[in-house]
């Protein structure tokens, strides 16, 4: 799984390299094999101007396959899990109900929980952690909101659990990221 910066993916969207949605899974043979050509340069110990070059390389031919047409990626994302998708990206600073969830998008939780997990590779509530995590990392390039304050607007029930969801998806505490 990737997180890319944010500023960082402005410019390849400036530069044409755009791929369509905020967050995306690819699934195929391809992307697999661009990935363990990723995994092969970090791991090989080559110089760190020839890794950036292939890690550059790779990540371009990776938007090129994100930006072909809907039929040739993989399995297709149901109507299903984009309408709790869209739910989760606007209602990600709250606790949704799984069960609720599933009646809003026409499914039992567990049917839910199975199509969401196969069409995105997260069960319905990691995606909504990861959604939270983005909107933190937004938050705390800003010098005003304490680390609290920002566990608290997205609807983490302290700032321990905040700071454990943080460091497992950013491999950084959030004071750490922030720089303080």
């Amino acid at each position: 799984m990737f997180y890319f910066d944010a500023d960082w993916a402005k410019s390849i969207r400036a530069a044409g390299n755009v791929f369509g949605r905020p967050a995306f899974t690819l699934r195929s043979n391809q992307a697999l094999a661009h990935l363990g050509e990723i995994t092969r340069v970090v791991d090989d110990g080559k110089s760190t101007k020839e890794t950036a070059t292939t890690v550059k390389r790779v990540l371009g031919e990776l938007f090129q396959l994100a930006n072909a047409p809907a039929t040739s990626r993989l399995p297709r994302v149901s109507a299903a899990t984009l309408r709790a998708q869209r739910y989760l990206e606007v209602h990600a600073d709250e606790r949704v109900d799984l069960a609720f969830l599933a009646r809003e998008v026409g499914l039992t939780p567990f049917q839910l929980i199975r199509r969401f997990k196969r069409d995105c590779g997260l069960t319905p509530h990691a995606y909504q952690l990861d959604r939270r995590v983005q909107r933190a990392r937004e938050l705390l390039r800003q010098p005003k909101p304490s680390l609290a304050e920002v566990a608290y607007s997205l609807g983490f029930a302290d700032q321990s659990h905040f700071q454990r969801v943080f460091k497992t998806r950013v491999a950084a505490t959030p004071a750490e990221y922030r720089g303080t």
